[in-house]
């Protein structure tokens, strides 16, 4: 009976998996998460590309995806594949300073596509969302002049669009809800952001940022985002106006680097129940583990902002400022 059992096992792990990954024709490749509700369609014919599904139902595309390095390198351009890995990936990260949830169950599939060009491009399929990343294995690799990232959302789509005016930014814009189509050409948000296909929302935002700038998003034709970077600075000086840096030399690339290494999650939250969007933890789950070895003494507590603490109190007894009396 044992055996018998343990066969059966087996087989029903194996035709979960088949389902799980697909390859529909030799350069297409689909990924359901756990519960077979999101599917990601991956295509990698003439460049990487890739389709989200939810429940049957068509959430976006990423026309394109591609990373940009020096010397005209460009991982994803005419992508040879040499092989392919599925994983189940079924872990449980513990939160060393928890801010929803101490202890997070990690389930997604996993499906990791090495190229030609040595570097890989790794997706990942949960219940509440689909992320992937570049890993870059060339030891020459000295900067990154740009990543490329081209999301188009079905007609009628709408954006809650936190609207910036320079990528020197304090992130704190107010979330226009706009259609897509109605905003600007080369008008561009910080992240995160959120988007409403009408039956589906999706959070777009970043994790494992080390080293790296911030991706904004820009609008490009009809129902298309397209990513944008801050160019690496070079110089900067507080003669201006001392709270705020002034750059005054950039580079021409947006990231300088040392050879091999993972790049950032891009990650996006999907769900037709708002409540995913409270729930998820899938930026937790996508950081990467502390490097704090022992984080026990770091306790939530109060936090007082001294240019608040210097620039806006007024009428009291006492000296304003930076000081005891203030906080």
């Amino acid at each position: 009976m044992k055996l018998q059992l343990f066969i059966k096992t087996c087989a029903l792990v194996g035709f979960i998996f088949t389902l799980a990954v697909n390859p529909v024709t030799a350069q297409k490749y689909e990924v359901k998460s756990p519960n077979k509700e999101l599917k990601l369609s991956v295509n990698t014919s003439e460049q990487v590309s890739f389709i989200v599904t939810n429940k049957g139902l068509h959430v976006m595309k990423a026309a394109k995806i591609a990373l940009e390095l020096d010397k005209g390198n460009v991982l994803g351009n005419s992508p040879k594949l040499k092989k392919k890995k599925l994983e189940l990936i079924d872990e449980t990260i513990t939160v060393q300073v928890p801010c929803k949830d101490a202890s997070i169950k990690n389930v997604c599939n996993q499906l990791s596509l090495s190229f030609r060009g040595n570097f890989e491009i790794i997706f990942r399929v949960y219940n509440d969302g689909v992320a992937y990343r570049f890993i870059d294995y060339n030891s020459e690799t000295a900067v990154v002049t740009n990543e490329v990232m081209e999301l188009i959302f079905p007609e009628h789509s709408l954006s809650y669009f936190p609207q910036e005016e320079s990528m020197y930014s304090d992130n704190e814009r107010l979330y226009n809800r706009l259609p897509i189509s109605k905003i600007k050409k080369g008008d561009f948000c910080s992240l995160p952001v959120m988007f409403n296909t009408g039956k589906t929302k999706v959070l777009f935002t970043e994790a494992s940022l080390h080293d790296y700038p911030g991706m904004f998003l820009a609008k490009g034709a009809v129902n298309t985002m397209v990513s944008q970077f801050p160019k690496h600075v070079l110089e900067t000086n507080y003669e201006k106006n001392p709270l705020y840096e002034t750059i005054t030399q950039e580079a021409d690339y947006i990231a300088k680097v040392s050879g091999p290494r993972p790049y950032p999650w891009r990650m996006f939250i999907i769900s037709d129940d708002d409540r995913t969007f409270v729930e998820s933890n899938l930026v937790t789950q996508l950081s990467g583990k502390s490097k704090i070895e022992d984080a026990s003494w770091i306790k939530p507590g109060k936090v007082a902002w001294d240019w608040w603490s210097d620039n806006n109190i007024y009428g009291v007894d006492f000296k304003a400022g930076i000081n005891q009396s203030t906080y």
